[in-house]
């Protein structure tokens, strides 16, 4: 445990930062644990900072990327955040919004019922 936080307590730094964070966040349990081994660490940074197409492939499937069928919107926000972290990409919620949106609406019944259109505004005749 101790050789893996401080390993991570270096990457505290642009994308080695937002790297690390995730890492620890989604490997907690087992690092605070103790079973999480410092070969486990070196091999995941050595996958993710050694492969120069793992960005280009994570950028491409961020703009394929919509909720699965039955997925929870929160599950579908961490696997967004987890391609986001691996393309490198520090603030792009508004593609995954658009994206959900978007799919929503390809989804979800159109309501035909009134009260779900918006209103029109109402011209007043002053003369």
């Amino acid at each position: 445990m101790c050789k893996v936080n401080t390993a991570l307590s270096f990457f505290n730094k642009g994308t080695a930062d937002a790297w690390g964070r995730h890492y620890f966040t989604i490997n907690e349990r087992t690092i605070l644990g103790g079973t999480h081994t410092m070969e486990d660490f070196l091999e995941a940074a050595d996958k993710y900072f050694r492969d120069p197409h793992l960005e280009e492939q994570a950028r491409q499937a961020i703009l394929q990327t919509v909720p699965n069928q039955g997925e929870s919107i929160e599950s579908f926000f961490i696997r967004f955040d987890e391609l986001l972290v691996v393309a490198k990409m520090d603030n792009a919620t508004g593609i995954a919004d658009q994206q959900l949106v978007e799919h929503l609406y390809c989804v979800l019944p159109l309501s035909t019922s009134t009260r779900h259109r918006p209103r029109q505004p109402q011209h007043q005749d002053h003369s």
